[in-house]
């Protein structure tokens, strides 16, 4: 399994993202349920879903991609229903198809559970990353080990539950406290400082004498 940028039609990939600053990238089993709707929705006209890997630090979803025919037809019919421009480079090159669409998706649901939790800003701390697997049996015996609970890159929770540690409490209020503080900052080193001094200080404060 490698990390790639562009997604070959037919071949097989997981894609991942972890939650940014420290919140629950799913928080009940109602979003659970939402995330995997829209997922449906907006993907599966264009790849097919093998598996989903749900944590409060985020996601990890196992797909193959359909062929390239199948891709460039539903893209058609979907700007034609949409009344949308056909884009000449999404016709030669599909897999840019897939990057919108999961730029699409990853919006409504961001979208979505900020109403939800009447918060604000991004969930994610960068865009999906995409890995690529060589074979159909390299991907086969990835996921066997997946559901064995093996743990994968950042990922730690094999469920989607929230710890009880996070559930309640004024370390809970604190971190969320400090995610929102992060997302009023700019990306420049000087508040990169600042966010870390104000996330540090937080967190002393927060623990019990």
């Amino acid at each position: 399994m490698k990390k790639v940028n562009e997604m070959k039609c037919s071949g097989y990939y997981m894609i991942e993202s972890l939650a940014c600053a420290r919140s629950c990238y799913f928080e009940n089993n109602k979003e659970v349920i939402r995330f995997k709707s829209l997922f449906k929705r907006y993907m599966s006209n264009y790849v097919e879903i093998h598996k989903m890997y749900l944590s409060s630090e985020g996601y990890q979803i196992l797909i193959s991609l359909k062929a390239t025919n199948k891709i460039k037809q539903k893209y058609v019919i979907n700007c034609k229903r949409k009344e949308k421009a056909i884009k000449s480079e999404y016709i030669e090159e599909p897999w840019r198809i897939i990057s919108e669409q999961m730029r699409i998706f990853g919006s409504v649901y961001a979208k979505w559970v900020n109403k939800e939790r009447d918060r604000s800003g991004g969930l994610v701390k960068e865009r999906y990353n995409r890995y690529y697997f060589d074979s159909k049996a390299e991907f086969s015996e990835f996921v066997l080990e997946m559901d064995k609970g093996k743990e994968v890159k950042s990922q730690r929770n094999v469920r989607y539950e929230v710890g009880l540690k996070w559930i309640s409490g004024v370390n809970w209020l604190i971190v969320r406290g400090v995610g929102f503080v992060e997302s009023l900052m700019s990306s420049t080193f000087q508040n990169y400082v600042v966010g870390n001094l104000v996330e540090l200080t937080l967190l002393l404060h927060s623990k019990s004498p």
